[in-house]
């Protein structure tokens, strides 16, 4: 996929609409060596590879549906650099063996490097655990963090 300043948000909004599918592909295929996610709880990965691992399994969650959602591009004042917030409802299937329904909040930080574009997954409702804050500080990956 590639991704442009014009179609930034809708970009984002369909693969983020295709992981809650429970279809990485779209989500995974932009993914650079040396993306971040901070997931909800515990999660921490650096690197594509360590992504990708959290789901060599298949998913621990039922499909989503997304609803409501509203994807707004952040001015960063820097070439080359795109931040996108976005807000979303999210409703697990009827047949699910657990029944879900949750707002999510979630920031993409994509950069261009070299021709191509990495990015951070942050999620969090505005602080980190303690582990996860000091394993992002140790991290040579880890160059600015922005925890919404």
């Amino acid at each position: 996929m590639e991704l442009k300043r014009e179609t930034i948000c809708e970009d984002t909004l369909e693969f983020v609409q295709e992981y809650y599918c429970l279809n990485t592909e779209p989500l995974f295929s932009i993914l650079a060596d040396d993306c971040v996610w901070i997931g909800t709880g515990n999660v921490l990965a650096s690197g594509a590879a360590a992504i990708r691992g959290f789901f060599k399994d298949g998913f621990i969650m039922p499909p989503f549906h997304l609803a409501d959602p509203d994807f707004r591009l952040v001015e960063t004042g820097c070439e080359g650099q795109l931040i996108v917030l976005g807000q979303y409802a999210l409703y697990s299937d009827g047949d699910a063996q657990l029944i879900s329904a949750v707002k999510q909040r979630s920031t993409f930080c994509f950069r261009e490097e070299k021709g191509h574009t990495a990015y951070t997954i942050v999620e969090s409702d505005g602080h980190l655990p303690e582990n996860i804050m000091k394993e992002l500080q140790e991290n040579t990956y880890v160059h600015d963090v922005m925890i919404v």
